[in-house]
């Protein structure tokens, strides 16, 4: 679709096993899947580009290592660095706010704020978290701050 490519090859390289896994395999997505809006962009992707797909795998953190590294090792190495910065400048200004993706044919917002995936019980803190803390803090006259320190599985466990 771009520049009048027909045919050709493509080599796309991560540094987990379990992303090419994921980038790979082209059944369904969970909801719940960890970074699901980021494998159906590169599902949407790959699909119609008129190339071969090839996959690999790059040992990440070898810039912790004293051998010669490859050319994918150094563009690893150089693709984290930026991700560092962009996390280090969003912390300091605290700005960001999660988007929409092009080629994301589906996202899942909750208050306003999209999520990368559909966890059911991120989902119910996130929605009912505020009111449920002020809640079991009057129950039990503590402060707020204090409910995030509760193991509620053991309570839960106690009370049976």
């Amino acid at each position: 679709k771009h520049h009048d490519i027909q045919q050709g090859e493509l080599t796309i390289a991560l540094d987990g096993e379990a992303a090419i896994k994921q980038a790979q395999d082209k059944g369904p997505l969970r909801v719940n899947q960890r970074s699901a809006d980021l494998i159906q962009v590169i599902h949407n992707i790959t699909k119609d580009l008129p190339l071969t797909i090839h996959w690999k795998w790059v040992k990440g953190h070898q810039d912790e290592q004293r051998t010669k590294l490859d050319w994918w090792a150094m563009q690893n190495i150089r693709m984290d660095e930026q991700a560092k910065e962009f996390w280090k400048k969003v912390h300091k200004n605290n700005c960001f706010a999660p988007r929409r993706l092009q080629d994301e044919l589906q996202h899942i917002s909750i208050k306003g704020i999209k999520r990368a995936n559909f966890g059911i019980n991120e989902a119910y803190a996130d929605i009912f978290g505020p009111t449920s803390k002020t809640y079991w803090a009057g129950k039990y006259d503590m402060q707020e701050n204090m409910v995030d320190h509760i193991d509620w599985s053991n309570s839960r466990q106690a009370r049976q």
